[in-house]
C-alpha cells in the first residue's frame, strides 16, 4: 500500500477544479460569499459534501453542496435534541429505579453494589459536582451553595456505608447523593453505571432495559451505544448525512417499520430509533406516514430557523420550488 502524501489544498483552486469537474456556479452567491461560507465550514467536511454528488455532478450547482450542509446542520440539531429527551428520560428512570431497590442515597458508593469487584469511579464522573472546593473548579452553584455548606461526608459515610467496602477513596471528597450525581452526569457515564450497577443482585440494566420493552439487556446496551455515537456526532458538528450507522435489532413496531426500510444503517433508521425509544412511534401508521411526515417537517422548519446566518437565508429563501423539490428528493433518498 502506497503512503499518504499530504498535499495542501488552496480553495479557490479546489472550487475551479469543481467546476471544471461539472459543478455548476452558484445562482445566488457571489464568488467571496462561496469562500467565506466554506472557510467557516472547514473544506475537509466540505469535500465531504461534495462526495454526495460525484455521480452526478454536473446535474447540480455550488449552491446544491451549501443547501445540503445546511439542511445536515440543521438535521443535526435535531436529533441531538431528541437525544437530550431520551437522555433525561433515562435518567429520571435510572434514579427512579434504583432507589425502588435501595433508601441509600450513597449505594453507588458501595462495590458489593457493582457486576465486578474491579469497578471504581472515574475522575470524570465526579468532576462536574464541585466536590473539592476548588475555587477554580467548574461546577453547580446550587449544589455548591446547598449541599457543601449543609453537610459532610463523614458523618453520610457513618449513616449510610458504615466501614463498607468503597469504589472510591473519599479523602477530601464530599460525594453528592446519587440523584445530584445523575443530574450532572454525561450520557457515558450513565451509561457506564447502568451497565455496571447491581443493587441486591438485581442488573440494573435488565431493570432498565424492560421500562423500554426489551426483555434481553444486551439489545438495549446496543441502543445505548448507537444513541451515545450519534449524540457525540451531533455534539461535535460532526457530518450526518451521507455515512452509515451502528445497527441495532429491531423490536415491536421498530421492527415492523423498519421491514419496510432499506437501509439498518441508515440516518433515517437512527430517527426511528430515538422516536421508538421516546414511545412516539405510536402516533404514526405506517413507516411512509411516519417517513414523510419527517422529512417534510425538517425542510418546512429549516427555512425559519433563527439560528441560520444571514448568508445562509440568502441562499435558502431565493430557492425556486423546483430546486427545492429537487433537493428535497436527494437528500430523502440520501437519508433512507
Amino acid at each position: 500500500m502506497a503512503t499518504y502524501q499530504y498535499n495542501k489544498l488552496n480553495l479557490t483552486t479546489y472550487i475551479s477544479q469543481l467546476y471544471k469537474d461539472g459543478l455548476s456556479k452558484s445562482e445566488h452567491l457571489n464568488d467571496n460569499e462561496i469562500e467565506e461560507f466554506i472557510y467557516n465550514m472547514g473544506i475537509f467536511k466540505f469535500k465531504g459534501y461534495v462526495r454526495a454528488f460525484k455521480f452526478n455532478l454536473s446535474l447540480y450547482t455550488i449552491d446544491d453542496v451549501l443547501f445540503l450542509y445546511l439542511f445536515d446542520k440543521f438535521l443535526s440539531k435535531e436529533i441531538l435534541g431528541l437525544c437530550l429527551t431520551f437522555e433525561s428520560k433515562l435518567k429520571s428512570i435510572l434514579v427512579e429505579e434504583c432507589y425502588n431497590h435501595t433508601d441509600n442515597p450513597f449505594f453507588y458508593l458501595l462495590k458489593s453494589n457493582y457486576i465486578t469487584d474491579e469497578f471504581y469511579l472515574k475522575k470524570e464522573i465526579l468532576d462536574n459536582w464541585k466536590i473539592r472546593s476548588r475555587p477554580n473548579n467548574e461546577g453547580y452553584k446550587h449544589y455548591h451553595d446547598y449541599y457543601l455548606h449543609t453537610y459532610e461526608f463523614v458523618a453520610n459515610k457513618e449513616k449510610y456505608l458504615q466501614e463498607k467496602a468503597l469504589v472510591s477513596d473519599t479523602i477530601e471528597t464530599n460525594f453528592p447523593p446519587f440523584h445530584y450525581l445523575t443530574e450532572s452526569a454525561t450520557f457515558g457515564i450513565i451509561k457506564v453505571l447502568i451497565n455496571n450497577l447491581s443493587i441486591n443482585n438485581q442488573h440494573i440494566s435488565d431493570i432498565i432495559a424492560r421500562k423500554f420493552g426489551f426483555y434481553q439487556s444486551k439489545k438495549f446496551k446496543s441502543y445505548l451505544e448507537r444513541i451515545n455515537e450519534i449524540r457525540n456526532r451531533c455534539a461535535h458538528n460532526g457530518r450526518i448525512f451521507n455515512r452509515t450507522y451502528r445497527s441495532v435489532t429491531a423490536i415491536g413496531k421498530y421492527k415492523s417499520f423498519r421491514n419496510e426500510n432499506t437501509s439498518v444503517h441508515s440516518i433515517i433508521d437512527v430517527y426511528l430509533t430515538l422516536y421508538f425509544l421516546l414511545g412516539r412511534l405510536d402516533s404514526f401508521s405506517s413507516y411512509e406516514d411516519f417517513y414523510s411526515q419527517v422529512i417534510d417537517r425538517l425542510f418546512n422548519e429549516i427555512l425559519n430557523d433563527f439560528e441560520i446566518s444571514i448568508l445562509s437565508k440568502k441562499l435558502l429563501h431565493k430557492y425556486d420550488n423546483d430546486t427545492y423539490k429537487k433537493m428535497k428528493n436527494f437528500i430523502t433518498k440520501g437519508m433512507a
